[in-house]
């Protein structure tokens, strides 16, 4: 289906490409749309046209911790460990029933700006779901105060960070059973809370993951 050239939307987190409600529905029945964040395309943008001045800038260690040890990602989905799982799907509408990984349940949202984002709480938790505190949130479409998916190197993360706590290895199937790709995963501890940067074979960005615990 040819993407619309006349309804959209520009903001501080990317472009927003709405679709004829005829043509492509969500499952809720809203309107369908594609959404772009900036770091995205940003080699499409003309640096100095208006576009161009939400290119993200340099990369910020300093709000990393900070961010990471307030147990959020901030940005375009503003939740935080802890969270209520239920206090968030009343937030942000899910998109279908969750996956699952080895060890945790898997919620993606419906929202076109969500894209990539996902919450998890632990699979065998002892209460109801939606009562459950939130463990984990990832997104491998993000730029995480430099940190962009697709765009940032490994040795610009250990530039960055310094050099990891620990690393994980997920070869094919451990990362089929993580949702993940397979690569390795550079692991940093801030505050309580753990991060966790996922390389893809190739070294490059692929997932952002703030955790609550180390993975099992």
């Amino acid at each position: 289906m040819p993407m619309p050239e006349d309804c959209f939307y520009l903001d501080a987190d990317g472009l927003m490409v709405y679709y004829d409600d005829q043509h492509y529905r969500t499952f809720s029945g809203e309107c369908g749309a594609v959404h772009f964040a900036w770091h995205e395309i940003a080699d499409l943008l003309n640096p100095d046209g208006p576009a161009g001045m939400m290119i993200p800038g340099s990369a910020d260690a300093d709000a990393i911790r900070s961010a990471v040890s307030a147990g959020s990602l901030g940005g375009m989905f503003p939740v935080s460990l802890g969270d209520r799982l239920g206090d968030i799907l009343a937030a942000y509408r899910k998109l279908s029933d969750p996956d699952y990984t080895r060890n945790s349940k898997l919620y993606l949202f419906e929202a076109a700006q969500l894209r990539g984002f996902a919450v998890e709480i632990p699979k065998y938790a002892f209460t109801d779901a939606e009562d459950t505190p939130i463990s984990a949130i990832r997104s491998s479409r993000i730029d995480f105060h430099g940190l962009r998916t697709g765009w940032t190197g490994r040795e610009d993360v250990t530039a960055l960070l310094g050099e990891p706590e620990r690393i994980i290895a997920y070869d094919q199937q451990t990362a089929e059973d993580m949702m993940m790709t397979p690569g390795e995963s550079l692991l940093y501890q801030m505050g309580g809370n753990w991060l966790e940067v996922h390389m893809d074979e190739e070294s490059l960005l692929s997932m952002v993951i703030l955790r609550s615990e180390l993975p099992e």
